[in-house]
């Protein structure tokens, strides 16, 4: 009874098993998809309040996970991306940084981000658009729409599309072009 206590509690009584926190990662993977580095920090943070955590018992985890295909930073980076282009505009810099954030490693998000970026290419060379500029230009003129019922003087305007597009990631010389696209549209 005392050893079945142990291993099926996370009492402070011993170490936490291998098998309570792999039920604990599944569960988790179960309601959104996570990083390797998230995991393993929602891991530590759950367990170690509670118990001695064993720091193989993880790694085991996380390996199982990866060969599982529970957990995969390349596909969550991609879908990531994929995901953010087709819902709100955002550029490279800050898909980056919020992958940054899940902790996906710069290589990673380098390969993903070139593989979106060659995607993008070929779809411009079969005769559709760039994802990213679409989406600046979505962004743009959303913005106008809102700044145009503002007595704002032409330069003022200009310079708060600016820093709007910039702060949504996109790279300053795709901002500028977006910009006079749409400003010569109002002339």
């Amino acid at each position: 009874m005392m050893d079945s206590q142990k291993t099926s509690s996370t009492g402070p009584t011993g170490p936490v098993s291998y098998e309570i926190i792999l039920t604990f990662a599944l569960r988790s993977l179960g309601r959104v998809r996570l990083s390797e580095k998230q995991l393993r920090t929602k891991i530590v943070t759950r367990f170690t309040k509670n118990g001695e955590i064993v720091q193989e018992d993880i790694d085991r985890v996380i390996s199982r996970m990866k060969e599982d295909k529970y957990i995969d930073d390349h596909e969550l980076a991609a879908i990531f991306v994929r995901d953010t282009m087709a819902r709100r505009p955002h550029g490279r810099l800050w898909i980056s940084q919020q992958l940054m954030q899940k902790g996906v490693s710069r290589d990673v998000i380098s390969d993903v981000l070139m593989a979106h970026q060659e995607e993008s290419r070929a779809n411009v060379a079969a005769g559709g658009s760039d994802d990213e500029l679409e989406a600046a230009r979505a962004a743009a003129e959303k913005k106008l729409r809102l700044l145009s019922g503002k007595a704002l003087e032409p330069r003022k305007q200009y310079e708060k599309m600016f820093r709007f597009l910039v702060g949504r990631g996109f790279d300053t010389s795709m901002v500028i072009k977006v910009l006079d696209e749409t400003i010569r549209k109002l002339n």
